[in-house]
């Protein structure tokens, strides 16, 4: 389901976070 483009980059950014805290 595709919403906006700019909750996107929201959602990406927030796995990236999300996964160096983990991976860290």
């Amino acid at each position: 389901m595709i919403e906006n483009d700019s909750i996107w980059p929201k959602i990406a950014a927030l796995i990236l976070a999300w996964s160096l805290i983990v991976l860290a």
